[in-house]
C-alpha cells in the first residue's frame, strides 16, 4: 500500500507555489478575477442589501448563473495548476487572459459539489439515526441560532453525536478528495479510484491540509503585524490627523485587501499542488515513507 511522503509533498508544493509565482499570477489573473467578480455579483446577501436600498440587484435566476460562472472560472484556474504539475511537458499558455473550458473543467466544477453533498448527507444522516429525529430538532433543542421556544443545553450525547458525525464527514472527504487531480490526470470522475488511492493516507492528507492552514495563518499574522506597526508609526507622527491621513487610511485598506488576496492566492495554489503531488506519489511504482 503506497503512502504519501508528507514532508516531500509539502516541500514540493511550497517550492512550486513560490518559484513559479510570476507564471501563476498570469495564468490566474483572468479566471480568479472573473470568479471573484461573479461571486460578489451573485452573492444573495449583497443583492438583498442592494434591493433593500433601492439599488440595482439581480434576481434568483441570475444569481444562480453568476455563481455557476464563478465556480467554472475557479475550476479553469485549478485545472491549469494541476496540468502544470501532472503534465509538465504540456503547453499551458502563460497569458493574462487564460481561459480553457473542456470536459475536465466542467467535471472539476461539479466534483466539489458532489463531495460536499456526500459529506453533508452523511453528517445529517448519522445525526438523524443517532437521535431518531431530524437534525433541525437537534439544533433547535440545543438553542443554536436562537431557534425554539425553550432552548435547552446540548446534551453530552448530542455533542458526541455531532462530533462523531463531523469526524466521519472529514474522513469521507479526505478519502474522496483525490478525485480532483484524477479528473485532470485520468480525465474521468474517478470516485472509486480516489477511494482506493487514499486508503491508509487519511491522516497524511489531513496533515497536509492543516499545513496549508498554518501557512495561511502565519502569513496573515505577519501581514497584520506589519500593518499594525505601520499604522502605529504613522499615528505617532501625527500623519493620520492631517488631510493626507484619510488617503493614508484608504491606501492602507487597499493594501490589506491586496495582501489578503495574495496570501489566499499562494495558499490556494499550495492546496491544489498538494493534491497533485499526493496523486503522483500514490500512483508511482514506489512511494517513500515520511
Amino acid at each position: 500500500m503506497a503512502k504519501i511522503p508528507v514532508g516531500n509533498v509539502a516541500s514540493r508544493a511550497i517550492n512550486f507555489s513560490t518559484s513559479n509565482l510570476g507564471d501563476l499570477l498570469r495564468i490566474g489573473f483572468f479566471p480568479i478575477l472573473g470568479s471573484a467578480l461573479f461571486a460578489v455579483v451573485g452573492d444573495p446577501a449583497i443583492n438583498g442589501l442592494m434591493a433593500a436600498e433601492g439599488s440595482i440587484a439581480v434576481g434568483g435566476g441570475m444569481i444562480l448563473i453568476f455563481n455557476i460562472l464563478s465556480a467554472l472560472l475557479w475550476a479553469v484556474f485549478a485545472v491549469a495548476i494541476h496540468r502544470l504539475i501532472l503534465f509538465p511537458d504540456d503547453d499551458v499558455p502563460h497569458t493574462w487572459m487564460y481561459l480553457r473550458v473542456t470536459g475536465e473543467e466542467l467535471r472539476y466544477m461539479i466534483a466539489p459539489l458532489i463531495l460536499a453533498f456526500i459529506a453533508i448527507f452523511v453528517f445529517v444522516g448519522v445525526i438523524t439515526v443517532t437521535f431518531g429525529a431530524d437534525i433541525l430538532d437537534v439544533v433547535n433543542s440545543s438553542g443554536i441560532g436562537g431557534a425554539g421556544d425553550s432552548p435547552t443545553e446540548m446534551s453530552a450525547l448530542q455533542a458526541m453525536g455531532i462530533l462523531l458525525s463531523f469526524i466521519l464527514m472529514v474522513f469521507l472527504y479526505m478519502r474522496l478528495v483525490l478525485v480532483l487531480p484524477i479528473i485532470v490526470a485520468e480525465r474521468h470522475m474517478g470516485l472509486r479510484r480516489a477511494w482506493n488511492l487514499s486508503q491508509g493516507n487519511v491522516w497524511r492528507l489531513i496533515a497536509l491540509h492543516i499545513l496549508v492552514l498554518i501557512v495561511f495563518i502565519i502569513l496573515l499574522m505577519a501581514v497584520g503585524f506589519v500593518g499594525l506597526v505601520s499604522f502605529g508609526f504613522a499615528s505617532g507622527l501625527g500623519m493620520l490627523n492631517s488631510d493626507a491621513g484619510v488617503l493614508s487610511i484608504i491606501i492602507a485598506a487597499l493594501g490589506a485587501i491586496l495582501s489578503f488576496f495574495f496570501i489566499s492566492f499562494i495558499t490556494t495554489i499550495m492546496g491544489i499542488a498538494i493534491l497533485s503531488y499526493s496523486y503522483q506519489e500514490l500512483t508511482a511504482e514506489t512511494s517513500e515513507e515520511f
